[in-house]
């Protein structure tokens, strides 16, 4: 036995590294071997193995290994419907992934792991990536799937319209290749599409092209997908009887692929159906296994769905203790999710409960919240229902007139759904009989042309004896001919002047109906004007009409009561000033600027009204054009925005405060800094590059002089701006008391002593909440006498350029602050230092900065290479190098940290 069990083992070793070495493969491949192969034979060997091999990958920096792992372990966990897990392993492949279409692939099967969540936005970002990743490549089989996915998408979020596009693009794409799985999932995608536009005939047509052409295990999901949707037309045209065999092939399908989610969803339907046919039994065992499997594979959504038709039945089986708990469970679901189909359902449901109970008034809530959410879902089934069932509602509080509009309502319904199911059969039977009727004419024409062949084969013989027959007749019908001729003649006469008279006819019947068109069209269009009528009226902004030189016409009433002027005083006074003196209106410019882009334009202007007040306005101006294209009339709506632009003003007049203030800080952090001439009295040939993101920076620099020591920080504090010019005042304020007072100088103990006063002074303790403020610091020390550079780091290294190499010193990896419970002390480094040896100290706002030709970060080997430029250079031309490589990187990005560079040359 424990032999065997290696052999096994062995391969399905062998079998997952002969995967391993085709890939990239087909997505439908990869399932077909996972779900095949492995899930029901040897799963647990299967993780196992492929674990350990990603596990190595890993220890070995094996890129290529741990994508191809991670690929094998997402798709395990995806075919067994373990969708949390699989969206892991993905986003690993995803990292790993090293060509375009590997990273498509990834891409593409993470948005599967979205859409069996029922996330379909999320799906169609991660589809649009991929796209992007695959565009070119030729790739054409998964530039289908990706087109059939994205069309699968909008279908549940009801834009049939892109879902169309998408469709006909995939068809485009698998014209010219042998993929019979993608075009039955094609067809099963456009049957979906017609069926959810109440199109159920195509919906039909394309499903059986589904059922007719699919043989293939690979299209295993588009079959049960078609089975499921021509058993809930069956379902809507009352044949349950044919609604639960196609219900029952397409569950039997995903049992076969023990793909979980399509059991619970085929199972929820076979309930929801014997619950229509008062098969209870049936029901409850259908719809317990629908929740079981909706909760395995977390689908919320699903879940909620099953609680409710759960709750129904409980309530239709008198079990009614059960029924609210039921449907509470569900309406916590339908918080979590915000779906308004799931509000919809547990509300109506929540009704018939309270009806049940002659709960008459929670019963009426509940039914106007389920009418309220059925406006936005598009199964007019299920609004039906929702009618119905607040028709029934207000009869119970004798309502009758309410209860028989909504009656009336669903009935309407009714009809059209009784219209689109019956029109279904009989096109149906229409199609079948037509079927029969060709193949009975094809059978008569065949019995009837072999009688013929005998008849020829007798008359052969009698040929000579008929001949003077044949002539006898042939005169007689000659003589047939000529009479029939006359005939003809008269007939074609007569039918001429018949024709004459309905073309005529038909000619004022014509006119007739465009008159009563016309008619109608006038009607409506004095229905639209008394409506503009009302809004002209009553509306509080101000309207008026002038013609094409400007003079006006007509102003309504809102406009007398802005400015107080009405039409005749406007048409009496015609060189009133109504824009003043600050709004330099130029009509005749703005016209010829509509004409340039034929939109409505907009501007403000400081008016004066009646009474003398000045009031803000802003004016749309639109023109309307005559048959020939030049402006025949000119309508303003004018808004009084007075308020707005007094509130402007105040937030102007704010902001210049807020901004004096800043400065006024700034001056204050520039008087605490040390003044860089303490660095320069001691190496002349040094430089400062310090450019705040803002007004004050959090990015600062300390020197100091002790002992014959040169001690020199260069520090990044939490955030920028005010906030970070708050850390960098306490920064350099503990520095001069731990250097200049107490006579620390060695770098690793001024962190430390630095690192306590931050935490004590900041409080930032485990008992308290914790505070994240703190710094990012480089500091030496430099002996003088000796040449000898003591180093120690909180997160930002230091780098020194002796001739064309480059040494860097690398940091603690903590900052100067509270960090994850960390106590350890700071370490410190030494250096001899030798002539013209070049120290670089900075923070990491010049390496983090966005910019060149993609948008992204220098990092740091970007930022080394400008450093090994500077070699041999005096310190102006190195801070002359730096500052133009950053702008040149930045370009029209936005500074997105403070940036400070050091340099000290020891000559």
């Amino acid at each position: 036995m424990k032999n065997s069990k290696a052999t096994t083992y062995d391969q399905l070793n062998d079998s997952i590294l002969s995967m391993m070495s085709k890939m990239p493969f087909a997505y439908t491949q990869a399932e077909d071997f996972l779900s095949g192969q492995i899930l029901f034979k040897q799963d647990s060997n299967f993780t196992s193995i492929t674990q350990r091999q990603l596990d190595w990958a890993r220890e070995n920096a094996q890129k290529e290994t741990i994508y191809k792992s991670s690929f094998l372990l997402g798709g395990y966990f995806f075919v067994a419907s373990q969708f949390n897990k699989s969206k892991q392993f993905f986003e690993q492949s995803l990292l790993f992934a090293a060509t375009n279409e590997e990273k498509a692939l990834s891409y593409f099967l993470l948005s599967k792991v979205f859409i069996e969540k029922r996330l379909y936005l999320e799906a169609l970002e991660y589809l649009r990536q991929s796209k992007i990743q695959v565009y070119h490549l030729g790739y054409e089989e998964l530039e289908a799937e990706i087109n059939l996915a994205e069309a699968y998408c909008y279908l549940y979020l009801s834009n049939f319209e892109a879902a169309k596009t998408r469709l006909a693009t995939a068809e485009t794409k698998l014209k010219d290749v042998n993929l019979q799985h993608l075009k039955t999932k094609h067809d099963a995608y456009e049957g979906l599409l017609e069926f959810k536009q109440d199109n159920f005939l195509p919906s039909m047509i394309s499903l059986y092209k589904v059922l007719e052409h699919s043989k293939t295990d690979t299209a295993s999901k588009s079959v049960a997908l078609a089975y499921s949707l021509i058993g809930q037309i069956y379902l809507k045209q009352k044949n349950e009887d044919r609604a639960e065999y196609y219900f029952k092939q397409a569950l039997s399908l995903h049992e076969n692929k023990n793909y979980l989610k399509g059991e619970a969803e085929m199972a929820l339907l076979l309930g929801k159906l014997y619950l229509q046919t008062h098969k209870y039994k049936e029901a409850d065992l259908f719809l317990t296994a629908s929740l079981n499997n909706f909760q395995k594979v977390g689908d919320a959504f699903g879940q909620c769905l099953s609680l409710n038709s759960l709750a129904e039945y409980y309530l239709l089986t008198k079990q009614h203790p059960l029924v609210l708990p039921t449907l509470w469970k569900a309406n916590e679901t339908d918080k979590l999710l915000a779906d308004s189909y799931l509000y919809f359902i547990t509300n109506l449901q929540l009704s018939k409960y309270y009806l049940a109970f002659q709960k008459n008034d929670s019963a009426l809530f509940y039914a106007k919240k389920a009418i309220g959410y059925s406006k936005t879902i598009n199964d007019q089934n299920e609004v039906l229902l929702a009618y119905r069932n607040l028709s029934d509602v207000c009869y119970a509080l004798g309502d009758y007139k309410q209860s028989t509009d909504a009656l009336v309502a669903a009935n309407q319904m009714a009809d059209i759904q009784q219209y689109l199911t019956n029109s279904v059969e009989l096109k149906l039977l229409q199609f079948d009989l037509e079927k029969m009727k060709q193949e009975t004419v094809i059978h008569s024409l065949t019995k009837e042309r072999n009688e013929q062949n005998k008849v020829l084969l007798s008359n052969k013989m009698l040929l000579e004896k008929q001949k003077s027959i044949i002539v006898f007749i042939g005169i007689i019908l000659l003589l047939i001919s000529l009479l029939t001729f006359g005939l003809l003649t008269l007939i074609y006469q007569k039918r001429r002047h018949q024709r004459k008279l309905e073309i005529r006819n038909n000619q004022i019947a014509q006119q007739k109906e465009e008159i009563e068109v016309q008619q109608q069209y006038l009607m409506e269009i004095n229905r639209e004007l008394e409506k503009l009528s009302i809004v002209a009226r009553e509306t509080d902004n101000g309207i008026k009409v002038m013609n094409e030189v400007g003079r006006i016409l007509w102003v309504n009433e809102g406009y007398v009561k802005m400015h107080g002027y009405t039409l005749d005083d406007l048409q009496r006074i015609e060189n009133i000033d109504l824009v003043g003196d600050h709004a330099n209106i130029d009509i005749r410019e703005l016209v010829s600027v509509w004409y340039g882009d034929k939109k409505p334009i907009t501007y403000e202007a400081l008016n004066k009204t009646k009474w003398g007040q000045e009031i803000w306005v802003q004016t749309t101006l639109t023109p309307i054009l005559d048959a020939n294209g030049r402006i025949d009339r000119m309508i303003a709506i004018e808004s009084d925005i007075t308020r707005i632009k007094e509130a402007e003003n105040e937030i102007i007049s704010k902001n210049h405060d807020i901004t004096s203030s800043i400065y006024y800080a700034k001056r204050i952090q520039e008087a605490m800094m040390t003044p860089f001439n303490t660095l320069t009295k001691h190496f002349p040939d040094s430089f400062c590059f310090h450019l705040p993101k803002s007004i004050v920076s959090g990015d600062f620099y300390w020197i100091t002089y002790r002992f014959d020591r040169l001690i020199v920080a260069c520090a990044d504090s939490t955030g920028h701006g005010v906030p970070g010019a708050f850390m960098s005042l306490i920064g350099i304020s503990f520095l001069n008391k731990i250097v200049n007072e107490k006579g620390f100088v060695s770098p690793s103990i001024i962190l430390n002593r630095l690192r306590m006063n931050i935490i004590d002074h900041l409080h930032q303790s485990e008992g308290e909440h914790i505070a994240s403020d703190g710094l990012d610091m480089s500091i030496i020390s430099i002996d003088l006498k000796n040449n000898l550079l003591e180093y120690a780091g909180a997160m930002n290294p230091i780098m020194i350029l002796r001739n064309a190499d480059l040494i860097e010193l690398k940091p603690d990896r903590m900052p100067v602050g509270f960090f994850d419970n960390e106590d350890r002390p700071f370490s410190s480094t030494n250096l001899n230092l030798q002539p013209n040896d070049q120290i670089f100290m900075y923070t990491d706002g010049y390496y983090d900065q966005f910019g060149g030709a993609n948008g992204s970060k220098m990092k740091g080997l970007k930022f080394r290479n400008i450093i090994k430029e500077c070699a041999n250079k005096p310190s102006q031309a190195q801070k002359q190098i730096i500052e133009n490589q950053f702008y040149q990187w930045k370009g029209n990005h936005t500074q997105v940290d403070d940036v400070l560079i050091l340099g000290i040359n020891i000559n």
